[in-house]
């Protein structure tokens, strides 16, 4: 994991390098805002909920991301892209523990 004071890159098997930018309270509150947008409103689904969230996320916080890739881009019913995005997400969270000095690789 490559870093910078404010932001740190990860890799994700099969998907390719992103950057990201340490997150701020500024943030949370976009990441939260765009979720129930996204949404169009709350909701009472976890799984609809915490997709939207991802998407959310990943859209505040990403700096760069592999070439042709765009949060907004992916298609709903193709499986690779719905993956492609728990992949991310899920690395994005491992690796913000670390640069916040959390987990200790």
């Amino acid at each position: 994991m490559g870093r910078t004071d404010r932001s740190y890159t990860v890799s994700v098997d099969g998907v390719g390098d992103f950057v990201f930018r340490r997150r701020v309270m500024r943030d949370q509150f976009r990441i939260h805002a765009d979720t129930l947008r996204i949404l169009g409103g709350p909701v009472d689904e976890p799984l609809l909920w915490n997709s939207a969230a991802a998407m959310a996320t990943i859209g505040v916080l990403m700096v760069s991301g592999p070439d042709g890739w765009d949060v907004e881009e992916l298609d709903p019913l193709a499986p690779e892209d719905l993956e492609g995005l728990y992949k991310v997400h899920g690395r994005l969270l491992e690796e913000e523990e670390r640069f916040r000095g959390g987990a200790q690789p």
